[in-house]
């Protein structure tokens, strides 16, 4: 930055302190006052620096964005299904200083209509990854979108072009999204199956694992063995600590080898961490949840029970350790609870409603409080998130660009 101009009446470190340490929506207000001020909040080195300040911030107030889906008949209409083409994708960012007896959040933020082109768009169960230095990742298994919430900027990840022998088609098991730090580039991993289109059954050894690099902006294939059939759960697949998380499961579905199923995203292997030993021994049906409590790795463990649910935590210090998987709570049973979302301010699970409705527990006292955000049921999604400058337009999105 040293060959940018800046007003003469501070210096040029305090100045840039100054408005590194503002909100990126006063920041994206400024570039519009002067040349020097625009290419300062475009130079990549005041967008780290920025993050960096806002990163801070957030650990302190604890933003959430909040993905759901409303009909977009009636947006206060609860009773839509989850599957209707005709639903909305909705962002909110709410903070714990946000009041929990209103609706209100920092300018909900909708996908356009037209980013995928005409009559395309997200529908049905839209999962949301991130976020990774500010860039959220969102699919429904399908299309792939990357959003910056802050700068209210998408980008529609183009379809793998890949082709398989006739007679075979390909169906999606798992899609992560994570930031590789060494490389300085964000990736998209796709794990999909190969099966026989006439008979409906799938192909032996026949999973693939495709990857979309954001510096090149192309999807390539990866030569990685994928130990374990890949499973959805809702609110299990995630980044953390340099991996993408999903749940993994052998074909016969013994629960005795199920464990989670991480992807390095730098070096782009599997590797797998087992479950508690209590979690391998069960013989009921369990769901399981996976998040981040106090730095760690956590495991949200509790059955499909619909009327009262009991959830025990998990977690694991030492990233990896199987022998350090330490039990920290049990919730309820809870009656009315679809399932969890993610933890909040050290001490709160946010969960939704049957309803589609978020509410907050207190892990200590296990107080339930009404959040008065909403969606469709079974649409919520909650990410903790931190703003960033980073812009997703142009070809090659690294944080160093």
């Amino acid at each position: 930055m040293d060959d940018l101009p800046l007003p003469p009446l501070l210096p040029e470190e305090v100045f840039v302190e100054i408005l590194s340490r503002l909100p990126a929506k006063s920041l994206l207000r400024f570039k519009s006052v002067c040349k020097t001020w625009f290419a300062l909040i475009q130079n990549h080195h005041f967008i780290d620096l920025h993050y960096h300040h806002r990163n801070r911030i957030t650990r302190k107030n604890d933003s959430i964005l909040v993905v759901r889906s409303i009909p977009t008949a009636d947006p206060q209409q609860q009773h839509s299904s989850i599957y209707d083409e005709n639903n909305e994708v909705v962002l909110s960012l709410y903070s714990s200083e946000t009041p929990t007896t209103t609706t209100s959040s920092t300018n909900p933020v909708r996908l356009p209509s037209d980013l995928f082109g005409p009559g395309l768009t997200l529908h049905g169960v839209v999962q949301a990854f991130g976020p990774c230095k500010g860039i959220v990742c969102l699919t429904d298994n399908v299309n792939v979108v990357l959003c910056n919430p802050a700068t209210r900027e998408f980008k529609a990840v183009p379809v793998p072009p890949f082709s398989y022998p006739r007679g075979l088609k390909s169906l999606t098991e798992g899609i992560g999204f994570g930031y590789d730090s060494q490389d300085d580039n964000y990736k998209v991993v796709k794990i999909i199956e190969l099966f026989n289109d006439d008979e409906d059954v799938y192909v032996y050894d026949s999973q693939r694992v495709q990857v979309f690099d954001s510096s090149s902006d192309s999807w390539r294939h990866v030569d990685a063995s994928v130990p374990l059939c890949v499973t959805h759960f809702p609110c299990f697949e995630m980044f953390f600590n340099g991996a993408f998380h999903f749940y993994g499961c052998p074909d016969d579905h013994d629960p005795v080898t199920e464990s989670i199923l991480a992807f390095d995203i730098h070096q782009e292997v599997f590797r797998q961490i087992p479950f508690p030993v209590v979690c391998s021994l069960a013989e009921e049906q369990t769901y399981y949840s996976l998040s981040v409590l106090h730095d760690s790795l956590a495991l949200i463990v509790y059955e499909p029970e619909p009327i009262e649910r009991q959830f025990d935590i998990w977690v694991m210090p030492e990233y990896g350790v199987k022998e350090s998987w330490t039990h920290v709570y049990s919730i309820g049973p809870l009656a009315g609870i679809h399932g969890p979302l993610t933890f909040w301010k050290d001490d709160e699970l946010l969960m939704e409603s049957s309803t589609g409705q978020l509410v907050s527990c207190n892990l200590n006292t296990q107080e339930i409080k009404e959040l008065q955000v909403h969606g469709i049921p079974s649409s919520l999604q909650v990410v903790l998130y931190t703003e960033s400058l980073l812009s997703i337009k142009s070809e090659n999105t690294r944080c160093g660009q």
